[in-house]
């Protein structure tokens, strides 16, 4: 993982020369190796499992980050970790409720995760709907909490564009 952190920051997308993993951390700042540290260990734990279960994960990350603002007030909540924890169980072949009670997650992310209930819950289920292209349940959700439904499109292609990075990283052995 070091020497991927390090790859990844003095790569010409940063376009640091950064010499130590104290330095890449200070670069890249918490939230940003949070998320990178998380990718990593998700695209690790079974190169067996289609490419489409990380792309989902990563897609559905980076488009619930984008419609917090609508779901409540949940900056407490690590919505990036809710996208790409919404396909755990399809990683590990293992029931959601068994690996959440070995993580360390707020009762909003588990209950959101495990039962779908809450507004962290509705986020998820909108996020199913608009990837099913249920738009009749998409739009009682974008009714229910007032979302600009044009601006649901613009997020949902940042959140792709985002996730071709990503993989297109992985591909070429960045991360």
């Amino acid at each position: 993982m070091s020497y991927s952190l390090l790859r990844i920051i003095n790569s010409a997308h940063y376009g640091y020369d950064v010499k130590s993993i104290r330095q890449a951390i200070v670069l890249l700042g918490v939230d940003r190796l949070r998320k990178w540290s998380l990718l990593y260990f998700l695209k690790g734990l079974d190169n067996e499992k289609p490419d489409i279960l990380f792309k989902t994960a990563i897609l559905r990350a980076n488009f619930a980050e984008s419609l917090a603002g609508y779901f409540g007030d949940n900056r407490g909540e690590n919505l990036f970790v809710l996208g790409l924890l919404s396909v755990i169980d399809a990683y590990l072949d293992r029931k959601l409720e068994n690996i959440l009670a070995e993580i360390s997650l707020s009762n909003n992310l588990k209950e959101a995760l495990i039962k779908r209930e809450g507004q962290l819950g509705d986020l998820l289920l909108f996020i199913e709907a608009f990837e099913k292209l249920n738009l009749k349940e998409a739009e009682n959700y974008i009714e229910k909490y007032s979302i600009n439904y044009g601006m649901v499109f613009d997020n949902y292609s940042t959140a792709l564009e985002k996730t071709k990075d990503i993989v297109e990283a992985f591909e070429n052995n960045k991360l």
